[in-house]
């Protein structure tokens, strides 16, 4: 009797943990992981950009600026663009970009940044040379233009160095973790949605989060497909939840995600810290104009 008895409660234990027992009967209390989580969303597939900045310099609109103009163009092939924060010890000046793993553009050797036009036409160049830029291809070869200044909007806080030094390694573009990607539907065109999440995400997390992927979902995938996931792990799938996530939700699920078993660090709201003391309001609200998110 009691071996049976432990037999049943080995059972019962192991059917409680089990994902079929946990979506079939939800738990009191127990926020349940979409069925999306057995993988990322659809699509995602292609040439992949990466864009490496420094935060000292504030560089993040900048990058997601650029980032938002490569998926708008070639959002029928990339397969995303990546904004890769880089933080001390780093270097600081420090602004490059790499399409799958090669180097499309460093700050330190060009002499200054990429115009939005010069940095179309390296991607076009190594990923489809046959494609027509329209006003984009006026000016000439992408490697005879010339780099925007990097005098006028040098580094603020980084000492200075020259930029970013006799060339940083395209390794750098390699994301780290956390690593967060938020999978949009590129026909429902919420690509400024999930690059205000981003900026929201690297606001509230700025030494916590080491890259934040941005991810056009595509035909045949279904339409309105919006999943945020950190490390693969889905944090929250819009067809199973319903609705989008909103920023502070977010910033909580990954903190949550973050935390080992165990860890009683209370998520918050997303607004605690000092995550948002480089910005006043009137800032904030400038930020969210430009991604078009009131």
């Amino acid at each position: 009797m009691a071996r049976a008895s432990i037999f049943l409660a080995a059972f019962a234990s192991a059917l409680l943990a089990s994902d079929a027992f946990q979506r079939a009967v939800p738990l009191p209390g127990r926020r349940l992981p979409p069925r999306s989580a057995l993988g990322s969303a659809a699509g995602g597939t292609g040439t992949r950009v990466s864009i490496v900045y420094c935060t000292g310099c504030r560089w993040g609109l900048r990058s997601s600026y650029l980032a938002q103009e490569l998926l708008t163009t070639f959002g029928d092939t990339l397969g995303g663009v990546t904004l890769i924060p880089s933080r001390p010890p780093l270097p600081g000046g420090v602004f490059l970009v790499t399409l799958d793993g090669e180097t499309l553009w460093d700050r330190g050797l060009e002499g200054g940044f990429p115009e939005t036009k010069q940095l179309k036409q390296r991607v076009r160049d190594r990923s489809d040379p046959g494609r027509d830029l329209g006003h984009s291809d006026v000016g000439g070869n992408a490697g005879t233009g010339t780099a925007a200044s990097a005098g006028a909007e040098g580094c603020e806080d980084c000492p200075p160095s020259g930029g970013a030094g006799p060339g940083i390694p395209s390794e750098a573009g390699t994301p780290g973790v956390p690593h967060l990607t938020l999978s949009y539907c590129a026909e429902s065109r919420w690509l400024s949605r999930a690059a205000w999440l981003a900026q929201e995400t690297f606001l509230d997390l700025p030494e916590e989060v080491n890259a934040v992927t941005l991810e056009p979902i595509r035909s045949p995938a279904p339409a309105g497909s919006f999943t945020a996931t950190l490390d693969g792990r889905v944090l929250w799938d819009r067809t199973s939840e319903g609705r989008h996530v909103e920023a502070e939700q977010l910033v909580r699920l990954i903190r949550e995600g973050m935390a080992p078993q165990g860890d009683a660090r209370e998520a918050g709201n997303g607004l605690d810290g000092d995550a948002m003391g480089d910005m006043d309001d009137d800032e904030a609200a400038e930020m969210r104009s430009f991604f078009g998110v009131m």
